[in-house]
Formats: C-alpha cells, sequence, structure tokens
C-alpha cells in the first residue's frame, strides 16, 4: 500500500536491508568457519596423540610381558626363597579369603540400602508417623505446648510410635553401619595383599630379581597413566566430532 506514496522508497530500503543481512550472514559464516578450521585442527592433534600413545601403549605392554617372563625364569629360586619365610602359607591363605569376605561385606551394605528404601516406603507414607517423625517427637529437639503435648502423645500411643520409631532408625542407619564395616574390612584384605606382595617381593630381590621388580612397577605405573590419557583424549574427540557434526 505504501509504494505508491510518493516520497517513500521500499527498493533502497529493501536493498539495505538485504546488504546488512549478506553481512551478518557472512560474518557468521566466518565465525563458524574458523569455529570449524580450530576443532578439525584440534581433532588432528587428539588423533596424532591417541595414536602415539597407543602405540606407548603396545610397547609397554610388550615390556610387561618380557619382565614377566625374566620372573618366571627366576621361578624356584623365588620359590625356594619363599618357603623359607615361615608365614608365606598363612598370608597366602589369608590374602586369598579377604577380598572374598569384602565382597560379601559390600552386598549386605547393598541390600541395606534397598531395604532402606523399600522397607522404608510405608513409614515415610504413613502420615501419622510422619507428622511425629517431623516434629521430633520423643527427642529432646521435640518442642510443643501442654495441649499440643497431650494430643501428641495420645496419638503416639495410638499408633505405638515407639516402637515404630525404633524399628525405623534401625533400617535407616543399618546401610550406614554395613558400609563401614564393608569399608573397614576392603582395607584388611588390601592389608592382607600388601603383606603378601611384601613377601614375595622380599623372595624375588632375595634372589636378584630387583631390578626387575622397579621396571616392572614403573612399566604398570605408566600403563595406568597410558590409559587415563587415552581416555581423556577419547573424550575430547567424542565432544569435537559433536560439536563439528
Amino acid at each position: 500500500a505504501d509504494i505508491g506514496v510518493v516520497g517513500h522508497h521500499p527498493i533502497p530500503d529493501l536493498a539495505g536491508a538485504v546488504a546488512r543481512t549478506t553481512s551478518t550472514l557472512r560474518a557468521v559464516l566466518e565465525t563458524r568457519g574458523r569455529e570449524m578450521a580450530a576443532a578439525g585442527q584440534r581433532r588432528r592433534q587428539i588423533e596424532t596423540a591417541l595414536a602415539e600413545r597407543r602405540a606407548e601403549r603396545v610397547a609397554a605392554l610388550a615390556d610387561v610381558d618380557h619382565l614377566q617372563q625374566a620372573l618366571r625364569a627366576l621361578g624356584p629360586r623365588i620359590g625356594s626363597a619363599i618357603t623359607r619365610t615361615g608365614d608365606y602359607e598363612q598370608q597366602r591363605l589369608e590374602a586369598a579369603s579377604q577380598p572374598a569376605i569384602a565382597a560379601a561385606a559390600w552386598a549386605r551394605s547393598r541390600q541395606a540400602g534397598i531395604d532402606r528404601e523399600t522397607r522404608g516406603r510405608p513409614f515415610r507414607d504413613a502420615q501419622m508417623f510422619g507428622y511425629l517423625w517431623a516434629r521430633n517427637f520423643g527427642t529432646a529437639d521435640y518442642k510443643a505446648n501442654a495441649l499440643t503435648r497431650l494430643l501428641d502423645s495420645w496419638l503416639a500411643s495410638l499408633i505405638r510410635f515407639e516402637a515404630v520409631r525404633s524399628d525405623y532408625i534401625l533400617l535407616e542407619g543399618l546401610p550406614g553401619r554395613l558400609t563401614a564395616e564393608a569399608e573397614a574390612q576392603a582395607a584388611r584384605a588390601a592389608i592382607a595383599q600388601d603383606r603378601l606382595d611384601a613377601i614375595e617381593e622380599s623372595a624375588i630381590e632375595a634372589v636378584g630379581g630387583g631390578d626387575l621388580l622397579v621396571s616392572m612397577k614403573a612399566v604398570k605405573a605408566r600403563l595406568l597413566e597410558l590409559d587415563a590419557e587415552l581416555s581423556r583424549l577419547e573424550v575430547e574427540r567424542a565432544a569435537l566430532v559433536a560439536t563439528q557434526t
């Protein structure tokens, strides 16, 4: 309707809008282009690093194999040195049994957590019990006037609150106690294994395999570092691929 109005010039206005939009779009595309180029360059760097780390990991595994073969060659002498250690067999049996005990303790802890959620739901869903529990009834934190105390006491006797409360406290607290027990058992298992390792390492050192042990520990530590670095690089590469996509 405005096209025919004298003095109004829609075509130049449209041309200006197109020019501004084109300029904005060009800037956006240039920015995206730089981002894509940077992402592509970083991705190539990551893929190069991944290839290098994987090659190093293969070499480290080969080193572990060679060191294990050298240790196996010392096997008879190591065995003789170990037999001279009086408590080796007892320590071996303890180190072998402790992990199973720890695993059973963790299983009990997990089951207690499940029971707390499933068996504790009826307690939490019971409105009268929930009301008294939320008000800390029966504890030093309970605060109420005389009339409310009287009514709460009547309600508590009606639902046998003290007995139910004791059961609920036991149910709530059991997972924590079993978790602490499982952690302690896991620590005992680790100590038992450390003691066994110390006996075996002493026997290996006694027959001249100390250098092999040092090398083995160094290679295994490097393998852990490589695995962590490979995992980090894989995550970064996946993020870059998602960004590029």
